[in-house]
């Protein structure tokens, strides 16, 4: 992997990293603290720090049940689509074998 391909790719990964952070507080009104996004091969994985609400933090620190299951998802379809539709061609990733 060349240079430039590993500039393209961090670039890429900080480009998926902040749109996560910006559609998930869109969605739940809040983003969370941080976020790192790992690409092997055709997988993408997000990995989001501090993503929870106030009022889910409040029911975990309660030892309320449920709160320790999995965030639900932050890209409901929808939201996913109108993402897509929102960003021009040219805005989009591109990237060694990135497709969208």
């Amino acid at each position: 992997m060349g240079e430039g391909d590993r500039s393209s790719l961090g670039e890429l990964r900080a480009t998926i990293s902040k749109e996560i952070v910006r559609l998930q507080a869109g969605y739940y009104g809040k983003g969370p603290t941080r976020a790192k996004t790992y690409i092997v091969e055709d997988l993408v994985v997000v990995v989001l720090e501090e993503s929870f609400t106030r009022a889910e933090k409040t029911l975990a620190e309660r030892g309320e049940k449920g709160c320790d299951r999995a965030h639900p998802p932050a890209v409901p379809a929808a939201d996913g689509r109108r993402f897509h539709e929102r960003r021009g061609a040219g805005d989009r990733p591109q990237g060694p074998g990135v497709s969208v």
